[in-house]
């Protein structure tokens, strides 16, 4: 009795696992000055693929790691930055509000910090003066910003940044600044 139910679950199994007929091909045809008519046959062989773009020699992600400071109060826009730049190898630490990212800044010395200029208690322009002005000349300041008017970007470089970037951030522009600082290139020309 075993032996016959082990059987029927065998048959049953195989009968599950039976290819189904396949289904009957209906792509159409249209021959000039004719209707569409049904057709069948192999599918069509897809279209040859494009020769792959040569490989750069020299990806941004292959700089040296950095140490970077992120301020920015906005928590989500906070961590995105911290994960993306720590992804890329990075070293980041991060300050939620103005008073903490200028002293973090001034405190750690990094290569590089993105700041918020919409900050609380002290904004980006403020961090930027207490960073020039307290012990951390050469960190590389990136003024993060909504705000793409030439007279923004004058106002974040005469407080002291030496870039603007506006939100929202494109990772290859983050990755471009951050290979420029790596080669030693990214310095602003008031520090050279």
């Amino acid at each position: 009795m075993a032996r016959t139910r082990l059987a029927r679950q065998v048959a049953s199994l195989r009968q599950a696992l039976d290819p189904l007929p396949e289904p009957p091909d209906h792509r159409l045809e249209e021959p000039p000055g004719v209707g569409r008519r049904p057709i069948r046959g192999a599918p069509m062989s897809p279209a040859p693929l494009p020769d792959p773009a040569p490989a750069p020699t020299e990806s941004p992600h292959d700089a040296r790691p950095l140490t970077v400071v992120v301020v920015e109060d906005n928590a989500d826009a906070r961590d995105m930055l911290r994960v993306l730049l720590e992804l890329r190898g990075h070293r980041v630490t991060v300050a939620g509000d103005g008073p903490a990212g200028a002293a973090c800044i001034v405190a750690l010395a990094p290569d590089v910090a993105l700041v918020d200029v919409g900050l609380p208690h002290l904004d980006g322009y403020g961090v930027a003066v207490r960073v020039r002005t307290h012990g951390a000349p050469s960190v590389f300041l990136v003024a993060l910003t909504g705000c793409g008017q030439p007279e923004h970007r004058s106002r974040a470089l005469a407080a002291g940044f030496d870039e603007h970037a506006v939100k929202p951030l494109d990772p290859a522009e983050i990755d471009g600044l951050l290979a420029r600082v790596a080669r030693g290139d990214g310095r602003s020309p008031r520090l050279s």
